[in-house]
C-alpha cells in the first residue's frame, strides 16, 4: 500500500510541469514526497528530470498554510507571491530593507538640504562622497542581479 502510495505521488509529481497546479499544493506533495522518501532535491531532479532551479522555485511555496492563507485573504496573485517569497528567499532581503530605510531617510534630508541657503565646502565634499559610495554600491547591485 506504501509503495502504491509513493507512485501515486510521484507519478503526480511528474505531472506537476504540465498542469495548472496550485504552487502551494505542488510545494506541499513535493515535500511530502521528499520527506518520505529521505530525498534531497538534487535526488528529486534526477529522478524527475526537472532544473533544480526549477525546483527550488516550486520549493519556495513550502510555507505554512496560515501565511499562504494571508496571502489569498489579501487577494495577491501567485506571481505577486511567488517574487515575494524569491525576494525573502535572498539571504541579503533583510539586509536591503534596513538599507532602504536609511535611504529614504537620506533622501528627505536631501530634499531638506537642497531649498535650504549655500553649505560649506566641507558638507559638498561629505556629499560628494556620499554620492561616489551610492554609485558603486548601485553597481554592484546590478551586476548582482544579473548574475541571479
Amino acid at each position: 500500500m506504501e509503495q502504491a502510495l509513493n507512485n501515486i505521488i510521484y507519478n503526480y509529481i511528474l505531472d506537476l510541469h504540465k498542469k495548472k497546479v496550485s504552487p502551494y499544493e505542488r510545494a506541499k506533495v513535493i515535500k511530502l514526497y521528499l520527506d518520505e522518501n529521505n530525498f534531497t532535491l538534487s535526488d528529486l531532479r534526477c529522478r524527475i528530470r526537472v532544473k533544480q532551479c526549477i525546483l527550488e522555485d516550486w520549493m519556495l511555496w513550502d510555507i505554512p498554510y496560515a501565511e499562504y492563507l494571508e496571502y489569498k485573504k489579501k487577494e495577491l496573485s501567485d506571481d505577486y507571491i511567488f517574487q515575494f517569497l524569491k525576494k525573502r528567499s535572498n539571504p541579503n532581503y533583510v539586509k536591503d530593507q534596513a538599507i532602504d530605510i536609511y535611504l529614504r531617510k537620506i533622501i528627505k534630508l536631501f530634499t531638506i538640504y537642497k531649498l535650504g541657503p549655500p553649505h560649506s565646502s566641507k558638507t559638498v565634499e561629505l556629499i560628494d562622497e556620499a554620492i561616489s559610495s551610492f554609485i558603486c554600491i548601485k553597481k554592484i547591485i546590478k551586476k548582482s542581479d544579473k548574475n541571479e
